[in-house]
């Protein structure tokens, strides 16, 4: 083991530093996989000051959406604004070439919601947290 190194936690890091593990992760497998088409699919909704209320986060890569981060501020929900935020996504996937999607969401979350577009339930952790489950879905063909 190197004495140049240092194991760190560090509860509040730089973003920077978030990205620098991102990156270097998507490099190797990229490397590994040969697949280099890594798209960013981000939304938000902004009010009239730009203020963020809601917003998706989602990529393409390996001919799949990955669908990491959906949110709308509670007085914006049931207004349709989840459902253009998901279609969004899926319209950046099948623009480039992905053929699937997958998510993970909470017992406390959307899985109903997911469900209305076609998604399906690959799996469930029960107990995560204790007195909820964690659902991976996937939603095949895109």
């Amino acid at each position: 083991m190197s004495d140049d190194l240092r194991l760190v936690a560090e509860p509040d890091p730089a973003l920077a530093d978030e990205d620098i593990i991102k990156q270097r992760l998507g490099r190797w497998n990229i490397k590994v996989t040969g697949y280099d088409d890594y798209i960013p699919a981000y939304f938000f909704l902004r009010d009239a000051d730009s203020t963020v209320r809601g917003g998706m986060l989602a990529y393409v890569w390996g001919r799949w959406l990955h669908v990491d981060t959906l949110w709308v501020e509670d007085k914006f929900r049931g207004q349709g604004w989840g459902a253009k935020l998901l279609e969004a996504a899926h319209e950046v996937g099948r623009l480039h070439s992905a053929e699937a999607a997958f998510l993970d969401t909470f017992s406390w979350q959307a899985r109903p919601f997911y469900e209305r577009f076609g998604y399906e339930l690959l799996f469930e952790v029960p107990e995560f947290p204790p007195g909820h489950s964690r659902y991976f879905m996937q939603k095949r063909p895109l």
